[in-house]
Parts: C-alpha cells; structure tokens; sequence
C-alpha cells in the first residue's frame, strides 16, 4: 500500500522539479533582455556602397552581422521618442525603419532610460539630435566598447 502511494509521489515530485527548470530557464534568459527601438537607415552587404552612405551621415552606430553591415542612427527604450527621432530623419529624405531589439547590457540600458525622459521633454530637433548623439556615443562605449 506505502508502494503504490510513494511512487505517485516520487515522480510528481520530479516532474514538478523538471517542468520548473524548464521554465525558470526560460525566465532567466527573457529577464537580462530589455527591450529597445533601433533607428536602421541602411544594411549593406558592399562595403563601397556601406562608405558613400556614412559619408551622408554625422552620427551613427554599426553593426555587422554575417557579411551584412546594419547603420543605426538612433537608440531609445520609448516608442515615441523612435518616432521622433524617424521623423528627423524622414525630412531630411532617409528612409528610416524602427527595429525592435533586445539589449542585454544593464548599465547601457539604464542609462537609455535616462537619455529618454530627456529626449521625451523636448522637441527642438537641434536638442533631439544632441542627445541622440550622446545616446549613440554611450552605446559605442559601454556595449561596443570602441
């Protein structure tokens, strides 16, 4: 009788153990991922046609990815400060695509939040491209560390 009632119990036990594995493991990698909005204007797999389009541009970000070169010229945690920022962009006849992304450097996304409540109080394009410009800046330094 003890028989039938332990072994139920044991393998509840390590199916309850396993499913919760399973999930805490999918929690920890979704909880060092923050979400953010990258500015692209361009991804070039020609470097001759890469360098003719950074030479448009004053302030940007690079990433490459395979033989693919991804140009960012904006980061914000804040999906109305993207659009700000592609509307500065969009008079100035850039083609501007919103891509959400995941950032997993704590101490660059903290400080994007930070660089967003700023960026959300003003509006003068003069202001919103300085602080884009820190924005970019701070994140060659602290995730691209260059």
């Amino acid at each position: 009788m003890k028989l039938k009632l332990i072994i139920p119990l044991i393998s509840a036990i390590l199916i309850g153990f396993i499913s919760a594995k399973i999930v805490y493991s999918f929690y920890d990698e979704l909880k060092n991922n923050y979400n953010a909005y990258f500015l692209q204007v361009g991804a070039y797999s020609n470097n001759d046609t890469l360098n003719t389009e950074l030479k448009k541009l004053s302030n940007y970000v690079t990433d490459k990815d395979n033989n693919v070169t991804y140009v960012y010229v904006g980061i914000t945690t804040n999906k109305s400060n993207a659009e700000k920022i592609k509307n500065l962009y969009t008079c100035k006849n850039m083609d501007v695509y919103i891509k959400p992304v995941l950032i997993d450097n704590i101490e660059f996304y903290s400080n994007l939040e930070q660089y967003d409540v700023l960026l959300s109080s003003v509006d003068k394009e003069s202001d919103v491209l300085s602080i884009n410009e820190v924005i970019l800046s701070d994140y060659k330094e602290i995730v691209l560390q260059s």
